[in-house]
């Protein structure tokens, strides 16, 4: 898990992180990774039950963004 957190944290900019604004994403849990990014992480990291739940509880939006792409169909996530 930490090392995808630490990819996302280098695949983030600034103007990604001000640029969520237009779509009301709250920036005060986000790095600023675009989409694409988070898209092709999680194909490079295929399901992963456990990665998924574990980065749910960050809180950080791309991480759960990346939870919603690894964790297995019909399995829930922890919620809060």
């Amino acid at each position: 898990m930490q090392s995808a957190l630490e990819w996302l944290k280098s695949h983030s900019t600034k103007a990604n992180l001000e640029g969520m604004s237009r779509y009301a994403i709250p920036s005060d849990n986000a790095l600023g990774v675009a989409m694409r990014d988070i898209k092709a992480l999680g194909q490079r990291l295929g399901r992963n039950q456990e990665l998924a739940a574990a980065l749910w509880k960050t809180g950080v939006y791309e991480a759960r963004m990346l939870a919603s792409f690894v964790e297995i169909p019909q399995r829930s996530l922890p919620r809060r």
